[in-house]
This record gives structure tokens, sequence and C-alpha cells, in this order.
């Protein structure tokens, strides 16, 4: 059904949080391909939840990491993992505790602002309350990227990077930079992943 209203829910939300997720990760270009709108699309009519695939893009760009791939993150990375989902098993109850108490006790203020903003979703269940837990931890991370000294972030990005500077032109060695960038960022921040909250909850 391609009813974006079906049951109630408004799946074009849906279909932005995902971008934003996807936008956040890689940084660059705001928009998708027309390749990821149809990708993104299709998922939407089938009824795929925000979470499972924030999780695995975030698995996308982890294997993606390790194998030093450069080329922007895109829909298409997370494909195999969203095509083989599983039923997703049922959410603990509060499922998120763990990760409350531990960004509430950290020394970073948007951590502990987070922690606030997690703990107030306790109503929320199941994949209501994975996806807006996503949102908060991809706006936290937002934050913390406008906050940070972009300039250290680019040299550790520029020095990983050095090996591939000639095979790039411009405009591909900025967003690769970018890209790793923001990666270093994420990993010094790992409870504020799409993949750790959907774990926690359903793990």
């Amino acid at each position: 059904m391609s009813d974006d209203r079906r049951d109630g829910h408004d799946r074009s939300d849906d279909a932005e949080q995902v971008r934003a997720y996807l936008v956040h990760l890689r940084g660059g270009a705001p928009f998708l391909s027309g390749h990821d709108s149809r990708l993104l699309l299709r998922w939407m009519d089938e009824g795929v939840e925000v979470g499972l695939i924030c999780r695995a893009l975030d698995q996308a760009a982890e294997k993606r990491r390790i194998k030093r791939v450069k080329t922007p993150l895109s829909l298409r990375n997370a494909q195999t993992v969203v095509n083989k989902r599983e039923p997703v098993p049922p959410a603990a109850k509060g499922a998120l505790a763990d990760v409350v108490q531990a960004l509430a006790s950290s020394d970073v203020p948007h951590e502990v602002q987070a922690s606030v903003e997690l703990a107030a979703l306790s109503a929320l269940e199941g994949e209501a309350l994975v996806a807006a837990a996503v949102d908060v931890a991809r706006r936290t991370i937002e934050e913390l990227w406008a906050a940070c000294d972009r300039a250290a972030f680019r040299a550790e990005a520029e020095e990983e990077l050095a090996a591939l500077r000639d095979m790039l032109d411009e405009g591909s060695w900025e967003r690769a930079l970018e890209g790793v960038a923001r990666d270093r960022l994420r990993q010094r921040h790992p409870l504020l992943s799409a993949k750790h909250i959907w774990d926690t909850v359903h793990g």
C-alpha cells in the first residue's frame, strides 16, 4: 500500500528522518539520488521501520570504514541488510534506561542533554521508541559537530586519506574529508548511534 498515512501514520515523516540520518552520516548534499529516492519510497511502501534502516546505514558505514571505502554513503549500501530483515524481536520494558544513565553521567553537556530527552520518551515502546531515540541521537551528534573543532577532525581525516589525495578531484576530496571527519566524531560518542539504540531496545 502506498498511502503514506495508512494506519494513521505519516510515512513521509519517516522518509524525512531516514534522509536526515543518511546526510548526518555522510555530510555533503542534503538530497537523495534518484536511485536512493526510489529505494526509500519502496521501503516506505513496504512499511520498513526507520530504526532498522538507520541501523543498516550504521552497519554499512562501519564496513566501509574498515574497507577504507571513500565514495559517498548511500541507501544502496544498506540495501542488503534491509532486504534480509527478519521479524523484529519485542522491546524490553525500560529498554533505554542504561543508555540514559550512561549519558547522564557523561562529562559532555550535549550527552547529558540527550539523556534528558531520551528519558522523556519512556512512554513510547518498540519502533516508536527507536525512531524517536534515533532522532534525539542524530540531533545531538549534529550539535556536537557544529560545536567541535572541525579543523582538528579535518586534519585527522587528511592524514587518514593522504594516500588517496592524488586520485580524487577537489569535490570528491572535500566530500571524503567531511565523511571521515564526521565518522571520527561519531566514534567518540558510540551510545548515540542508531545501531546501538536499536540493538539496546530489541536486543
